[in-house]
């Protein structure tokens, strides 16, 4: 893939993942207070960064766009090409793989609990990633989960959510 090619899609990219935080993550994820007092709401900052992401984004595109306004089939034909490409399939599906067990992680934290969720994930997020060595991933995952706990419930009096069986 070229660097024209990365460069419309990162910007392509960049331009939906700020529309999407406008439309549907801001508002779902930050309140507007009861009453108003005039000033700023705690949605002014979140807000000012997806719209300089969107910015950025389309400035991007207007410069990829502009700087090889004569190769659009030049571009069209490699990303197909790249499409056909088994290795950037592989890459892909490793990117999604690693998203889905971003997700899954998301999930647990919040509806298993730290630890356990880091326990279990943590070895697969290892194995995808690339290392196969069992007794490292197993040292590094139990000082991880127990480490990041300890550090986070006594360093810092802030309790992550544990896992209560009952």
């Amino acid at each position: 893939m070229s660097k024209t090619s990365r460069d419309l899609l990162v910007a392509l990219t960049c331009l939906v993942l700020g529309v999407v935080g406008i439309v549907f993550i801001i508002p779902s994820q930050v309140p507007l207070p009861r009453f108003s007092s005039g000033g700023t709401t705690p949605r002014a900052i979140p807000l000012f960064c997806a719209w300089l992401i969107i910015c950025m984004a389309v400035l991007m595109l207007i410069r990829t766009l502009r700087s090889n306004l004569h190769s659009f089939s030049l571009l069209f034909r490699e990303l197909v090409t790249g499409l056909k490409n088994r290795n950037a399939w592989k890459r892909t599906g490793m990117a999604a793989l690693v998203f889905a067990l971003c997700v899954l992680y998301y999930i647990g934290f919040s509806e298993i609990g730290f630890i356990v969720t880091t326990l279990v994930l943590f070895p697969c997020f290892a194995f995808v990633l690339g290392c196969r060595k069992p007794l490292t991933i197993l040292i590094t995952d139990i000082v991880l989960s127990f480490g990041v706990y300890y550090f986070f419930a006594k360093g810092l009096s802030c309790y992550l959510p544990g896992w209560a069986p009952f």
